[in-house]
């Protein structure tokens, strides 16, 4: 099984020769559903990731211009606006992490 680090993410506990920055730059997950957060931190963590957990876009944007993470993961469906508005004003807050947007809502509109 082949294994491709995040750039920027640093592995802690087991794995300590995958480290790309001095600093630690976590992997962002936002979702207003408790059980994906916490599964997703629990895999990521596992793997030696340090993650930071949103219920919500404001949550998310409130971290920024300060946060630096390595990525973002955002679900579209969130209870105070959509993952592309998030995603947006995260960008206009100076945010440049690449952003992934999850949802379990497929929809043709979504895609559009």
């Amino acid at each position: 099984q082949r294994h491709f680090p995040l750039y920027g993410a640093r592995r802690v506990g087991r794995r300590t020769d995958t480290v790309f920055q001095d600093s630690v730059m976590p992997i962002f997950i936002v979702d207003d559903d408790a059980a994906i957060l916490s599964s997703a931190q629990f895999m990521l963590e596992g793997e030696g990731y340090t993650v930071a957990t949103f219920e919500s876009g404001s949550k998310l944007i409130a971290a920024f211009p300060q946060a630096k993470p390595c990525c973002i993961v955002i679900d579209y469906v969130l209870p105070d606006m959509t993952g592309l508005d998030a995603y947006e004003r995260v960008r206009s807050s100076g945010g440049t992490a690449p952003v992934i947007i999850i949802t379990g809502h497929p929809s043709a509109s979504i895609r559009e």
